[in-house]
């Protein structure tokens, strides 16, 4: 019996693998997932509950339920400042944000194509390129520079690259703020990718996932400690995005993918958008928003029509922006413990962040350095000496997460599956649904961690002498 080479070839479940082995476990404290530790309002499930009898059971439209896309219009217009009718543009429902962005990869390549991704990227844009056939192009921005850069150095070599052999490239992705990192890209960087791509003829693949999760912070250090501080004043969510100056569809080859996963506390109900330029015909007459119908109609037909409809009320509920913003502020002080913490460990050398300016040497003699940080997210390598256990058969990574789970109750994730060697033990540590909205309790879990961290380096380290 054989099996597809893109199953084959397509990355483990890693995090499901992790949640299912430890996430039982007495204590644990669960820093692997990206989800967040709150749901829908009380007010939007029960008004989703009587008006449930109004969708039945049958099908529903296969772009989305006309009233979520009006709910959604208004949305991207108060919080992005994107005026979806003038703009032009369309915006079509998926069963989650993973599943508009496979539609989206289907619509706009072919088998043996190719697709720019920067590393460390979001697991799940490698895994659904290589399930959709496609040849992933890896550019590692964590050391060298920043995505803008590393694709124009990428551009000016493509000349020289046999594409009748190799595939084409169809398309670039980019996640901001980014899972695993929490880097946001400046909008300058957004314009310079979008500028290449439109000069040559590849589609932008923006990520927007963790949209509400941009923050503003400052580095200040104070005798001899540095402190993370938070350096914006307390606003709605309605206008942030405009406030800082965001750019929405730079260009017609520009796709947008939202999510109600993250800001709106619906992981489970799986609903996510695409928005996307109505004004490029690519073939006969078609348009990209046509392509995507037809890839929705086959892969899911429609989202959950009861997950729509609680959409909608999450949108409608009155206390929306309200309690939102209370939330934005909660994962705000997680945050701001998290890297306070993750920057202590790399002044005393344990470990090294990403974006790398940020570690021991590039903070000597700084006073005071904004930061804007992004998502909920640290990501960061172990520093160990690079021999092994002859008698380890496990990557690094994984070998190191394992022990922190068992020996420490702390589960976080393996920076391998972002693109990152094994070897070099790069973890992703997320705070957006650990410890029951319990600061205390994060920072007791974090203690656990860094304990866990430091008798492994001292594992490790005998190993060498």
């Amino acid at each position: 019996m054989s099996l597809s080479k893109r199953g084959l070839q397509a990355p483990r479940a890693l995090v499901d693998d992790l949640e299912s082995s430890y996430g039982h476990l007495t204590g644990i404290c669960r820093m692997c997932a990206g989800g967040v530790g709150y749901g829908p309002t009380p007010m939007a499930l029960r008004e989703a509950g009587l008006r449930a009898a109004e969708i039945g059971g049958g099908y529903g439209p296969v772009a989305g339920e006309p009233a979520l896309l009006a709910a959604l219009r208004e949305k991207l217009f108060l919080h992005n400042g994107l005026d979806a009718d003038s703009e032009g543009c369309s915006i079509l429902v998926t069963a989650g944000a993973n599943q508009a962005f496979l539609n989206v990869l289907l619509a706009v390549a072919d088998g043996g194509d190719r697709v720019i991704l920067f590393a460390p990227y979001y697991f799940s844009h490698y895994s659904a390129c290589v399930l959709a056939g496609l040849q992933p192009v890896v550019l590692d921005i964590a050391e060298d520079g920043a995505a803008a850069e590393a694709l124009q150095r990428y551009a000016e070599r493509k000349g020289a690259i046999d594409e009748s052999a190799s595939g084409k490239v169809r398309a670039v992705v980019v996640c901001t703020p980014c899972n695993p990192t929490g880097l946001v890209l400046e909008n300058a960087a957004l314009w310079k990718i979008a500028n290449i791509c439109e000069r040559h003829g590849w589609w932008l693949i923006v990520d927007e996932a963790y949209e509400h999760f941009d923050f503003e912070m400052q580095l200040t250090e104070r005798a001899g400690n540095l402190f993370v501080e938070s350096a914006e004043r307390p606003s709605s969510l309605a206008g942030m995005a405009v406030s800082k100056g965001r750019p929405y569809l730079m260009n017609r080859r520009t796709i947008h993918i939202f999510s109600m996963s993250k800001s709106f506390g619906m992981a489970g109900y799986r609903v996510g958008y695409t928005v996307c330029s109505r004004s490029i015909r690519a073939h006969e007459g078609r348009d990209l928003f046509d392509i995507l119908r037809r890839v929705n109609d086959t892969v899911a037909t429609h989202a959950s029509r009861q997950s729509q409809l609680l959409a909608v009320c999450v949108l409608h509920d009155i206390g929306c922006i309200t309690i939102l913003q209370s939330r934005r502020l909660r994962v705000l002080l997680y945050v701001r413990e998290l890297w306070q913490w993750a920057i202590s460990l790399a002044r005393a050398g344990i470990v090294q962040l990403s974006p790398h300016w940020l570690n021991d040497a590039s903070l000597e003699g700084t006073s005071e350095r904004q930061l804007r940080i992004g998502a909920f997210y640290v990501f960061f390598r172990v520093i160990l000496n690079r021999e092994r256990s002859a008698s380890c058969r496990e990557a690094r990574d994984t070998e190191l997460c394992r022990f922190l789970a068992e020996h420490y109750r702390v589960l976080v994730a393996p920076g391998s599956i972002f693109g990152m060697e094994p070897d070099d033990c790069w973890l992703r540590v997320s705070v957006g649904a650990c410890c029951s909205n319990d600061v205390g309790a994060l920072r007791e879990a974090l203690h656990r961690l860094s304990n866990g961290i430091t008798e492994y380096r001292h594992r490790r380290m005998s190993l060498k002498s």
